[in-house]
């Protein structure tokens, strides 16, 4: 049971994508927008003509982190939720593979 847990573990990391600040700075655009915050990358494209403080805010952030600035606004407990519906991956480099125990 251990050793399927350890591969259930290994899988979910493994199926998690990885992005390098630079990559994600590329994203930068109103047609292409995602967003750095508390460490995850979110593609927020389709939520820039919804989001209620306007497009300018979000466009000023665009492919950086925004994490700062996010908590000092104070968004709702449900906005803050909102950000997972757009998720693409983790900021940096993914993990090094552990061999599996003997």
């Amino acid at each position: 049971v251990h050793q399927d847990t350890t591969v259930q573990q290994q899988h979910r990391m493994a199926s998690k994508k990885y992005f390098s600040a630079a990559e994600v700075a590329k994203h930068n655009t109103p047609d292409d927008l995602w967003l750095i915050y508390k460490g995850q990358v979110f593609d927020v494209t389709k939520f820039v003509d919804e989001h209620p403080g306007g497009d300018d805010v979000l466009l000023q952030f665009a492919g950086e982190d925004c994490t700062e600035e996010f908590e000092a606004i104070g968004h709702s407990e449900e906005a803050t939720e909102q950000v997972m519906d757009f998720y693409v991956g983790e900021l940096g480099e993914a993990p090094a593979a552990s061999a599996p125990a003997p």
